[in-house]
């Protein structure tokens, strides 16, 4: 496969003449699939050429290299006509009824394939739907795919101010230019279609000087083919497939062209394609849900902290960042060493007084503040808010009442701690 796509990518970065040179060529007889015939193929790489009757014998070797197929020169009207736009979609819409006259057929059973010329008129191939979907299926089937499809006539080469002509068969191949050609039943004499298409040349003052002729049969007399066309003719001695022309209009164009044919491979992938899609639009929606909500909580949270921060350092004035602050603040206290006054030393000593009680004491907060304790409680009743302050006081600890509430049963009460002799701190941390 990497020596597939190497070999396209050298072919496409040459050029179009590259293909002239490289690759493998392809002949397709009349009548062919339908009608069993060999086919010749030529690998311009090494010189070898060769015929198979079955596309599934084309040789392994070359299936690598792109393939050109020169298609049955009679199965393409070759024309040209002038289109004032230079929109593809436009031009494809305008070129049936530009050519309405020159068609045999209904626009919609033929396929056009253009070539913008150096005037801006268009090279117009015209080919049969059908015909063009019975080689590419016949390819598909043997596993190949053509790099161009281009009709025979337009394989012979170009002379300057001459027409050259072949003949193949039972068939006589015309090259009239660039892009343009036909074909005519082959004679001993000129045939009339080639007659009146070089009367038609000399009236628009685009005749050729000359006629190249090439696989002339035995008995021909480009003598006589010169009287009678009133055009100097030559006949080639050199063999065709010596020559390496590059392919002139390629047929394989809008819906038998390389996007038509992705798009064909892709077709199957579509239903996956839109699961993938909903899938990702679906992990979308719940990642932004959950980051709304996750950043919902985080900003709660921060709230939550600022308050907490706020509620234990009130001469803080500026919260930029409470967690980093509040462990500086921790540490500030830290550094000041273990006091009797300090939180934990007095804490130590409030832990076994509060533990001791008979009666249920329920602690509902902490608060340190000025080098003293304040206790939230709630007691049964009045007569154990006074035991718990006169059992603070046994240990040494001076107790303030602050504040007694009786409640139903019980009595909410708010005592103030401190180690006995501590004078309280105004400046003191919280």
């Amino acid at each position: 496969m990497k020596t597939k796509v190497s070999n396209w990518l050298a072919l496409l970065s040459a050029g179009p003449a590259a293909l002239g040179r490289r690759g493998v060529e392809l002949r397709l007889p009349p009548g062919w699939p339908e009608k069993i015939s060999s086919l010749h193929w030529l690998n311009r790489v090494d010189g070898t050429d060769g015929e198979i009757d079955d596309l599934a014998r084309f040789p392994e070797s070359m299936r690598t290299l792109p393939l050109r197929v020169w298609t049955p020169a009679a199965d393409t009207l070759l024309t040209r006509v002038t289109v004032p736009t230079r929109s593809r979609a436009r031009i494809l819409q305008a070129l049936p009824y530009a050519l309405e006259d020159q068609l045999l057929d209904d626009p919609e059973k033929l396929h056009f394939a253009y070539l913008r010329e150096s005037d801006g008129a268009l090279a117009v191939a015209v080919t049969h739907r059908a015909r063009l979907n019975a080689w590419i299926d016949a390819f598909k089937l043997a596993g190949l795919r053509p790099a161009s499809l281009c009709p025979a006539n337009l394989s012979l080469p170009l002379y300057p101010a001459a027409w050259t002509v072949a003949f193949a068969d039972k068939e006589l191949w015309v090259r009239s230019g660039s892009n343009a050609g036909f074909v005519a039943a082959t004679s001993v004499d000129p045939p009339p279609m080639l007659v009146a298409a070089l009367r038609e040349a000399v009236a628009q003052n685009r005749a050729p000087q000359q006629l190249v002729v090439f696989a002339a049969p035995a008995g021909f007399d480009a003598e006589v083919w010169s009287n009678a066309l009133a055009v100097h003719v030559v006949a080639e001695t050199r063999d065709l497939r010596d020559l390496a022309v590059a392919p002139a209009i390629d047929l394989l164009q809008a819906d038998f062209g390389q996007a038509a044919h992705l798009r064909q491979i892709l077709r199957p992938l579509r239903p996956a394609g839109v699961m993938l899609a909903v899938w990702l639009a679906a992990t979308l929606v719940l990642d932004v849900t959950e980051w709304i909500r996750l950043r919902h909580r985080h900003n709660s949270y921060a709230a939550e902290m600022n308050d907490i921060f706020r509620q234990n350092f009130p001469e803080v004035k500026a919260v930029l960042d409470p967690a980093a602050q509040m462990r500086k603040q921790i540490e500030a206290m830290q550094s000041r060493g273990s006091g009797p006054a300090d939180l934990l030393p007095l804490l130590t000593r409030m832990a076994p007084v509060l533990k001791q009680q008979t009666t249920p004491v329920k602690l509902l907060s902490v608060k340190y503040s000025e080098r003293s304790v304040t206790l939230e409680l709630t007691v049964p009743n009045y007569q154990t808010l006074d035991e718990v302050k006169k059992t603070f006081q046994a240990a040494n600890l001076d107790v303030e009442l602050i504040a007694a509430n009786g409640r139903g049963n019980e009595v909410d009460g708010r005592l103030k701690v401190r180690p006995a002799g501590i004078k309280a701190d105004a400046k003191g941390s919280t």
